[in-house]
């Protein structure tokens, strides 16, 4: 016979190494090695579908994050409201109707205030599956396309927690 009866290759493949003559051990390392890749592989599709569980968890705290101050803009925006009647009212018992003016951009900041929080909830919805659909660039860095939209919602939040700092603490206590 030309080849082995164990593992059916050549007989040009076998030596010492691989067991001798008598007991092939070329077909146990090749089971092995496939296991080991099948283990590998399933390895990676765990740790895949771990991060997956993982960016969509952050991201849903954050829009859910962004749900609860659009509420607390709402109830801003009646505090606002309260508020620029009582100087309405004011006004119109002291008849001097040029002084208390300044605040009447209030209530259309608060509505800005409630879409920019509108957008930014809804903008991680989509930077997850932007995230999710978009392939990485070499060395497993995220796509440029990803990087410059979390940038660009990074600088929106950030702008939008400055403006709800101000107007909440200057005007409307």
């Amino acid at each position: 016979h030309d080849f082995c009866w164990m593992c059916r290759d050549d007989w040009k493949l076998h030596s010492k190494a691989t067991g001798g003559y008598f007991k092939c051990t070329r077909k146990e390392a090749e089971e092995y090695q496939a296991d080991q890749a099948s283990a590998l592989s399933t390895a990676k599709e765990v740790n895949s579908a771990a991060l997956k569980r993982t960016m969509f968890t952050e991201r849903y705290e954050e829009a859910h994050v962004h749900g609860e101050h659009f509420k607390k803009h709402a109830a801003l925006l009646a505090a606002v409201d309260r508020n620029m009647a009582d100087v309405i009212s004011a006004v119109a018992a002291n008849a001097t109707c040029g002084e208390s003016m300044e605040h009447h951009f209030l209530t259309p900041v608060v509505l800005e205030l409630m879409c920019a929080r509108a957008t930014l909830r809804w903008s991680c919805v989509r930077s997850y599956f932007l995230a999710r659909d978009t392939p990485e660039r070499r060395g497993g860095q995220p796509s440029l396309k990803l990087t410059i939209y979390c940038g660009l919602q990074a600088a929106l939040r950030t702008a939008v927690d400055e403006l709800t700092a101000m107007v909440s603490a200057r005007y409307v206590q």
